[in-house]
């Protein structure tokens, strides 16, 4: 999984650089530049990807402890 990650990961830290605005552009949206705008959205997104990827495949090992402690006191299911 983590061969697939790093790509798309990639992929979002270059689509977050505001390539696609050419030098000098005027374009505002609420008194900031619209690259500004761009780059925060595609950040916040990436964010969001991030955390989804750390929720979803991050091991924080709690299964195992609680297994682990159910055979010390003699509880099986």
């Amino acid at each position: 999984m983590r061969a697939k990650l790093y790509p798309i990961l990639l992929l979002f830290v270059l689509l977050s650089l505001p390539w696609v605005f050419p030098a000098g552009s005027a374009g505002r949206i609420m008194g900031f530049p619209a690259w500004a705008v761009y780059s925060l959205f595609v950040s916040f997104v990436y964010a969001c990807v991030v955390s989804f990827f750390v929720w979803r495949f991050w091991d924080s090992g709690e299964e195992t402890e609680d297994v682990s402690k159910d055979s010390e006191t003699g509880d099986e299911a």
